[in-house]
């Protein structure tokens, strides 16, 4: 079996639409870790959620673990509800260095809102589920692999 290291430290790009008078800042990074690829006969995921849970189905397997990306809204009106929804822009990843095979992002994971405190401030956290090409051939270069996706917040 020969295995084939990745370095997702996924460059997640946010676009964030903020229909408010708030400020939004990105903390921390969406990372899917560093993973091993066995086979690409099959799509396999690395599903990570919100909460910070994560899980692998496949042929993938975990050499570092994944995060969420955590977000910070400030300058907002206090105790308000922010609506929280997604949208992909680029749903296939863009690689350092060229790969033949790319991931897909299946899905972003979030609240579907957040509460502001008395300080006009919440922070909320996004995951999502990356998938191999499922091509047959297992034609990844090990580098770093990039996506956008998008955020709208409304309240």
């Amino acid at each position: 079996m020969k295995l084939f290291f990745q370095i997702l430290s996924l460059l997640f790009v946010c676009l964030i639409s903020i229909n408010s008078k708030g400020e939004v800042t990105e903390i921390t990074e969406l990372n899917f870790g560093t993973i091993a690829i066995a086979s690409n006969n099959t799509h396999s995921q690395i599903i990570v959620r919100y909460s910070g849970e994560y899980e692998y189905n496949g042929n993938i397997y975990q050499i570092s673990p994944p995060s969420p990306a955590e977000f910070l809204i400030t300058n907002h009106p206090t105790n308000t509800v922010i609506f929280i929804t997604k949208s992909n822009i680029q749903t296939t990843t863009n690689s350092q260095f060229f790969s033949g095979d790319q991931f897909t992002l299946q899905d972003i994971d979030l609240p579907n809102s957040v509460v502001t405190d008395a300080n006009g401030s919440a922070s909320f956290f996004v995951g999502g589920t990356l998938q191999t090409s499922g091509s047959g051939s297992n034609r990844y270069t090990d580098t770093k692999y990039f996506l956008q996706y998008s955020i709208d917040l409304n309240y």
